[in-house]
């Protein structure tokens, strides 16, 4: 068995060389669509027990809505060392996400609201939206560790940056007076990012690709809560001190690459030789306990509370489309 394995990688490293894997220095642009499905850890805002009564609670806890959203992405690359070394910067952009939610029915329960305004068996709509902002920026150094005529493995380290913004609107309807509420959460973190990627050429133009990123971020959180109800009466305006805390990041990206070498010199051109790339897979994204929101616990006192952690993950396909000399 052992023998079959070497004469399998002995095979593997004489493929001849594909684009993409070529030993070369040069400059690499290129830009992507991200068409990504948010997801938020503890969506749920109301529970419809119409079932019920006001002291036993027979229902579901509804859910905000999990929409696409579309992102945007922009990538320079500095090829060193005759290709064995890479300069890598990235910049990922979400500028404006909105999810949405109504619910109706005759014996709504808040649950996210400040004990002090109950909202026990009412009749009505709730109704939750929320508003993500993401941008991040990478810059990487990437060393090939393995490198061979048809695959590549490399190794990256560097830093991360990323700016998240959370905005949550929430109505609770009341027999007397209604509430509305607001939470807000955001981050800045920056700190050490290091990852892995793995190129695997199939044949001259066609390439697997795969990448994993892991990042840590010390980042100054920020995050408030306020309950008022429709005729302006305040229930609670609250907002915590700007502290510091420690967010871990993912990235993990499937996908296929072809890759269209141009010779220039034919069209007169002084540079030798592009290459064109077009690569479409999938990539998840997470941000673990990037959003907070400020959670009330009790009616006797008034201000027991405590911070609720929230995790941040987007996931879908993404189109690339590249360019390098």
């Amino acid at each position: 068995m052992r023998r079959w394995i070497v004469l399998l990688l002995l095979m593997i490293s004489r493929v001849q060389g594909h684009p993409g894997l070529k030993p070369d220095d040069g400059l690499g642009f290129s830009a992507e669509w991200l068409y990504m499905q948010l997801s938020a850890s503890q969506p749920e805002y109301v529970i419809n027990s119409s079932a019920g009564s006001a002291t036993v609670i027979v229902g579901d806890r509804i859910a905000t809505s999990q929409n696409w959203h579309s992102g945007y992405r922009a990538t320079g690359v500095y090829s060193i060392q005759d290709g064995l070394g890479e300069i890598f910067a990235r910049w990922t952009a979400f500028p404006r996400m909105e999810e949405k939610d109504s619910e109706s029915g005759t014996g709504l329960f808040g649950v996210l609201n400040h004990p002090a305004g109950n909202v026990n068996q009412q009749s009505g709509t709730a109704t939750i939206r929320d508003e993500y902002e993401l941008q991040c920026i990478d810059l990487l150094l990437k060393q090939k560790v393995i490198r061979r005529p048809c695959y590549s493995l490399s190794l990256n380290g560097g830093v991360q940056y990323v700016h998240l913004d959370f905005d949550e609107n929430i109505f609770y309807p009341h027999s007397s007076n209604s509430y509305k509420i607001e939470y807000r959460s955001k981050i800045k973190g920056v700190g050490p990012e290091i990852g892995a990627d793995y190129l695997y050429g199939f044949s001259k133009c066609f390439t697997f690709v795969g990448s994993l990123y892991g990042g840590g971020l010390l980042s100054l959180m920020n995050k408030s809560f306020e309950q008022v109800t429709t005729a302006g009466s305040l229930t609670a305006q609250v907002e915590n001190d700007k502290y510091w805390t420690f967010v871990a990041s993912m990235d993990l990206r499937m996908g296929f690459r072809y890759s269209l070498p141009i010779r220039m010199k034919q069209y007169g051109w002084r540079l030798n030789c592009w290459h064109l790339d077009i690569e479409a897979g999938y990539e998840i994204l997470s941000f673990f306990n990037a959003m907070e929101r400020i959670y009330f616990v009790g009616n006797n006192s008034s201000g027991s509370s405590f911070n609720e952690r929230r995790t941040l993950t987007m996931q879908g396909p993404y189109l690339h489309l590249g360019a390098s000399f």
